[in-house]
């Protein structure tokens, strides 16, 4: 978190520290959905008037954080660096459940985690968006299970097969891609 977003969620109060920890969160004043990506409409879940956001933490060790995420006693929405495994852990510790993953435009993937209040009225909170989603969706970031053929010599060209093969199937698709919106993309090549 930057200098200048640190002193201005001071300012609002959004933001909370403790020796080894901060957390920067705040309670929903509107009704909102939370998207996959920045520019497409594929919500993960709503959040709801009243719910909190937890939008960033640090922390030197992980016991103090899981302590302050597990004392909330709102419905509670997580967002965390999905590639750092101490933040899936301390999620994990802290009696949240992975949503999905929300990607911006600079590529980073944040982990999206829900933990219901403390003796919730209503039971569980379902999130009918989970079900409207398909299942390729989910399966947005998955490494692929590549492996090299042994007729092709080489390690530069081993996979260049494939990369035609795909290449060739997506010319066929009924696809229509666009160009990736960005200052950096001049020259509309991603």
């Amino acid at each position: 978190m930057k200098k200048n977003h640190i002193a201005a969620a001071i300012d609002d109060d959004t933001y909370l520290c403790g020796h080894e920890w901060a957390i920067k969160s705040r309670i929903l004043k509107v009704k909102t959905k939370i998207n996959m990506y920045s520019a497409y409409d594929i919500p993960i879940a709503t959040v709801e008037k009243g719910d909190r956001v937890v939008d960033r933490i640090a922390f030197n060790q992980p016991e103090a954080i899981v302590e302050k995420l597990k004392s909330y006693n709102e419905d509670t929405f997580l967002f965390i660096n999905e590639e750092h495994n101490i933040d899936r852990m301390i999620a994990d510790w802290s009696g949240y459940k992975k949503l999905g993953i929300k990607i911006n435009t600079f590529g980073d993937i944040q982990g999206v985690y829900f933990k219901d209040r403390v003796d919730g009225a209503f039971g569980e909170r379902e999130f009918p968006e989970q079900k409207m989603m398909l299942p390729e969706e989910k399966l947005v970031l998955r490494k692929a299970n590549f492996h090299p053929v042994p007729w092709v010599d080489g390690e530069s060209l081993r996979f260049g097969w494939m990369c035609e093969a795909i290449k060739e199937r997506l010319e066929i698709m009924d696809y229509e891609f666009t160009n990736h919106y960005s200052n950096y993309n001049k020259d509309k090549s991603w």
